[in-house]
């Protein structure tokens, strides 16, 4: 255990205790769907925005056609910047 750490610390680490309230898990995924959800807004009523969760990519750009949709998840940046 890590010395000098409030109790409650250690408890939170994985594999002791129970999770944290903001445990990562459950944020990450929780950000995501919030995040697919202003994606789908964007993108226009009545149209489907299909998620590859695991690839973290729309799978119908094509059937969308709403421009900058692709952008707002990999966006293009400007000559000299990228983002590894």
């Amino acid at each position: 255990m890590i010395d000098n750490a409030p109790p409650q610390y250690g408890e939170r680490l994985p594999g002791y205790g129970q999770p944290a309230a903001s445990d990562f898990e459950y944020g990450a995924k929780l950000t995501e769907m919030i995040l697919l959800g202003c994606l789908a807004e964007r993108a226009g009523v009545g149209k489907k925005v299909e998620w590859d969760a695991k690839n973290l990519k729309v799978t119908n750009l094509d059937a969308l056609k709403t421009p900058g949709v692709a952008d707002l998840v990999k966006p293009k940046y400007p000559a000299g910047y990228r983002l590894d």
